[in-house]
């Protein structure tokens, strides 16, 4: 049963007592001196929450400034998530359905729409009534919610920022009727969102209007699709070829990129039924994501000779690592090995991005080149870059181990890449 109290026992239960001293920077046996502060929080009137907010890309980002603020998040995030039961999708679940209905050979339209500014543009007076009818069975959780929202008016941000897991939860909650809505709506085989970003799968006579204008009756006011090239996908995959039209159709979801052909080929030996090739690889954002936290790599050793950091964010860009969560508690992983576990191998963006690699020093054009040949760069390091075999690696999920602060001080070179 969930103890949805904010009390000493229930506050232990979101407390990481390894990481937390150490991400907080307090000793360790501060520990319950800590918690019996955030219970003082809790109960006293005005603000509740240190917050701080910065700016990331454009982007407004909150996090917690101190360990008492880290876990009433916590426990509130979790009380949420437990009482209403919303949780965020499964990107790689989205991407493993989307590619099993795009390889039959059935006609669908395919669209993808994104949210324009999402979290700022979330109201939290309708949040506040959402809130109020699916929390009606915790009072405490209810009201340490209103505080939360209360400190982010004080603070005058924007809706409910990114950053914090419970800004995940609460943004699940503020669309999870409208996802009902439309994935249960006429014509629609397939509904997912992860975040902002919906994908739709649909009868073929559906139009890219007629999906459009069910998002704008079901989404909450104050949201709006975001018009951007680039944001936005429709396309139609027909049942039977035409002449002069593509014989591949390609498009990116969730870093993804996913190729399906419009030749259908015979799939099972009493040849009733019909199938597209489909191929799943990195989209190419991510792999020039991946270039420019390689070429800031390169630009930082040129800088400081530090040979190991530069090897070091070699194999961090290139594997997958583990890192501790401060707006969970939570141990999460990440990197190039955790994240697409979906591709089909050989991988083109692989090979891709593996060619750029050894092009940075062979290339005569390239003024980085230039530089490198005059480092001290040892032969040896040049030779593992050059002819690192990157398909092989990420294939094997390779994963690299260093501790929150060496990670922190490598990725700190590409933070805003």
């Amino acid at each position: 049963m969930l103890d949805a109290s904010f009390r000493f026992k229930s506050l232990m239960q979101v407390v990481s007592e390894q990481n937390d001293p150490i991400d907080f920077a307090f000793p360790s046996a501060e520990l319950n001196l800590r918690i019996d502060r955030a219970l003082t929080q809790a109960n006293t009137d005005g603000p509740c929450f240190d917050l701080r907010f910065t700016k990331r890309k454009g982007r407004e980002i909150c996090v917690p400034r101190d360990f008492e603020t880290a876990i009433l998040l916590r426990r509130l995030n979790e009380n949420v998530r437990r009482i209403t039961r919303v949780r965020q999708n499964d990107r790689n679940y989205i991407v493993s359905c989307l590619s099993q209905l795009l390889g039959n050979g059935l006609p669908f339209v395919v669209a993808r729409y994104d949210i324009k500014k999402f979290y700022a543009s979330i109201d939290r007076d309708e949040l506040r009534r959402i809130c109020s009818v699916r929390l009606r069975s915790s009072g405490t959780t209810r009201r340490m919610l209103e505080k939360f929202l209360s400190d982010l008016d004080m603070a005058g941000a924007s809706g409910i920022p990114a950053g914090l897991a419970l800004s995940g939860t609460l943004s699940e909650l503020f669309l999870s009727e409208m996802d009902k809505r439309i994935s249960r709506s006429q014509g629609v085989h397939f509904y997912s969102r992860y975040v902002d970003d919906i994908v739709i799968v649909a009868d073929p006579n559906l139009t890219d209007f007629d999906l459009t204008e069910r998002i704008f009756d079901c989404l909450p006011s104050g949201l709006r699709l975001n018009s951007t090239p680039g944001k936005k996908y429709f396309i139609l995959l027909p049942k039977k070829e035409s002449r002069g039209g593509p014989s591949e159709y390609s498009f990116d979801y969730l870093g993804y990129n996913l190729t399906t052909s419009k030749v259908f080929s015979e799939a099972n030996h009493d040849k009733t039924l019909n199938a597209r090739k489909l191929t799943i690889d990195i989209s190419k954002s991510k792999i020039n994501k991946r270039k420019t936290r390689f070429i800031l790599s390169i630009k930082q050793y040129l800088r400081d000779g530090n040979q190991d950091d530069l090897m070091d964010r070699f194999l961090l860009i290139n594997s997958g690592y583990r890192f501790y969560d401060r707006s969970s508690g939570r141990r999460l992983s990440g990197g190039m090995c955790n994240s697409y576990p979906l591709i089909d191998h050989p991988s083109p963006a692989l090979r891709e991005l593996s060619s750029f690699y050894s092009s940075v020093f062979s290339s005569r054009s390239s003024s980085l080149a230039g530089r490198l040949a005059l480092a001290p760069l040892t032969r040896r390091n040049r030779k593992r870059i050059q002819y690192f075999d990157l398909c092989a690696h990420v294939q094997q999920k390779k994963y690299v181990g260093f501790d929150e602060r060496k990670l922190s001080q490598l990725m700190g070179v590409w933070r805003h890449a």
